[in-house]
């Protein structure tokens, strides 16, 4: 579990190198991990359950990305020092966090 928030907070670090996306540090990047993960810990069933019945399960098929989407967004208006300026900003900062959480849930199990 630690070693999954560890990937989270590397991928965040290295979030600024997507165009339109910036991090005002190392605290930030720590920061904006705890917050994203504490969104779709509490929210993140809520916006999956949204996105399954609104899309009459369509959405099932790329549901992790779409709710780390609105997670990211909303983690983005919480920290003042994170900001993604577009939604293509947002839509790779997203991609990229997905990767990160597949490596992280797939590929390191202990």
């Amino acid at each position: 579990m630690l070693f999954r928030f560890l990937i989270l907070v590397v991928a965040f670090a290295l979030m600024p190198i997507i165009p339109g996306v910036k991090l005002k540090g190392l605290g930030t990047a720590v920061g904006a991990a705890v917050v994203f993960v504490l969104i779709n810990f509490f929210f993140g069933w809520l916006f999956k359950t949204m996105l399954v019945i609104g899309t009459l399960g369509l959405a099932f098929l790329a549901l992790n990305f779409l709710t780390n989407l609105v997670v990211l967004f909303f983690t983005d208006k919480a920290i003042d020092d994170f900001e993604i300026k577009s939604f293509g900003s947002l839509f790779l900062a997203t991609l990229w966090l997905t990767v990160a959480n597949v490596i992280g849930t797939h590929f390191f199990r202990w």
